[in-house]
């Protein structure tokens, strides 16, 4: 059974590469829009091994979820990725202060850094054939 990853963003490209990534890896993706939606899946499916979220959404930005996951102990110890645009160094220093397991600026351009973050964090998925 592939391990379920979370991917909270809002753009259709880049939640697109990101699903492509991870499908092609041998993992599940489950794909929302915003931090709400993700919070939601997350309470819903004790499943998802690890959340990739972007900085930037609608509703509830990927800081406010992370923060939100991190006073929750059913959630706490979630993996979380951050794959995002935001480049200043608050923003860096702000996720990585939340324990993320890594912080990937878009665009994607080595979606093997991203593997290797997910490995390293969940273990490695196989693909079926």
């Amino acid at each position: 059974m592939a391990l379920k990853i979370l991917i909270a963003e809002d753009s259709p490209v880049d939640s697109l590469v990101l699903r492509n990534v991870l499908t092609r890896d041998g993992y599940e993706p489950v794909l929302v829009e915003n931090g709400k939606a993700a919070l939601q899946a997350l309470e819903a499916d004790p499943d998802i091994a690890l959340a990739i979220v972007d900085m930037r959404m609608p509703e509830m930005d990927g800081l406010e979820l992370v923060r939100e996951m991190r006073s929750r102990p059913e959630l706490e110890s979630t993996p979380v990725l951050f794959v995002t645009a935001a480049s200043d160094p608050a923003s860096i220093r702000a996720a990585l202060e939340l324990k993320t397991v890594g912080y990937v600026l878009k665009p994607i351009r080595e979606p093997s850094r991203i593997l290797q973050l997910i490995h390293q964090s969940v273990g490695e998925a196989t693909v079926s054939s």
